[in-house]
């Protein structure tokens, strides 16, 4: 085995490999520290918890754009809240990529029986504070 092709293969096991496998071990370790929060979570409220949450399928039909974005869309650490009334909140990760990204979110899900007025949910940013200092909202 000549020289060169020894250099390539030290480099590839000593510069490549190692932080591949650190990559590989942070995500599980959330995934697992993730699971754990939220089955800690239901435990301490006395719900039944579930590691697969709703159907794709079903989440699709609320009509709901979220649900509706991205790839490889998925569910899980799924528990129910009842909240008053009898009106179940579904409560869940949903996980979908989006180009090279993938996108984790956690969702709280409601049926109400009447209809309520549109209206946007997101995070708030530099610009909305700036304006609420001067009485406007964005």
């Amino acid at each position: 085995m000549s020289m060169d092709l020894m250099q390539d293969y030290f480099f590839f096991i000593i510069k490549v490999i190692p932080p591949i496998l650190i990559v590989a071990f942070a995500m599980n370790y959330y995934r697992n520290t993730r699971v754990r929060d939220m089955r800690g979570l239901a435990a301490s409220l006395g719900l039944p918890f579930s590691l697969k949450g709703p159907e794709i399928g079903e989440l699709r039909s609320t009509g709901l754009r979220l649900f509706n974005r991205g790839t490889s869309n998925y569910t899980e650490n799924f528990f129910t809240y009842p909240i008053s009334n009898g009106v179940p909140a579904r409560i869940f990760d949903y996980r979908f990529t989006q180009g090279r990204a993938t996108c984790n979110i956690s969702v709280a899900l409601i049926e109400l029986k009447r209809q309520i007025p549109q209206f946007t949910l997101r995070p708030e940013y530099l610009p909305d504070k700036l304006a609420a200092l001067v009485g406007v909202d964005l």
